[in-house]
């Protein structure tokens, strides 16, 4: 039990810096659906390619964060404007659902939001608590602009799924393909 506070203590939550960019890029895409086989693919994937020029477009927008222990960054956390030109298409499919789906009694489109994911946890980190304070971190950041953030996980994976509506109590909001993918759309609070 000692080793794994340790452990956990190691790990630090932040904003990304400069140097995080090429290392969460490289984290990101060696979790994409299509670098994984169908048993990888249980613990969880990423729908979509990131540039290192990408997540700094989005650090500029609101913020990319990081757990990061040893210079190592082992997880990663991104968030965009939900205006953002650099948003991911999947994300373009599912905003255009926003009148159509509530939230909490109210259309998704009347509430201030913004696009929150994706998230990716290296399997050694993972069990250690980071995605909640990954979540934790970003809060501050979006609280004074935003009333609620929105997120996509693909139908078929659990595990991302689970980790976003047990974990963080997301809800989901709808459902949507794109480009033959189907989505499940989900929507939180941000207090």
């Amino acid at each position: 039990m000692q080793d794994q506070l340790a452990a956990e203590a190691e790990i630090v939550c932040r904003k990304a810096r400069q140097e995080d960019f090429g290392p969460a890029s490289e984290l990101l895409n060696r979790y994409h659906v299509d670098r994984l086989g169908p048993e990888q693919r249980r613990d969880g994937f990423i729908s979509a390619l990131f540039t290192p020029a990408q997540l700094r477009e989005m650090a500029e927008e609101i913020g990319v964060f990081v757990a990061v222990s040893r210079g190592q960054v082992l997880a990663c956390l991104c968030c965009y404007d939900s205006a953002s030109p650099a948003l991911p298409p999947p994300y373009r499919t599912m905003s255009a659902h926003f009148d159509a789906w509530l939230f909490r009694g109210r259309a998704l489109s009347a509430w201030r939001c913004f696009a929150y994911g994706p998230v990716c946890i290296d399997v050694p980190a993972r069990g250690k608590g980071v995605l909640r304070r990954l979540f934790t971190t970003m809060l501050p950041e979006v609280r004074q602009r935003y009333q609620a953030g929105t997120a996509f996980v693909a139908k078929d994976n659990p595990r991302s799924l689970a980790a976003h509506i047990d974990q963080l109590g997301m809800a989901p909001v709808g459902e949507f393909s794109h480009d033959g993918q189907a989505f499940v759309a989900l929507a939180f609070i941000v207090d």
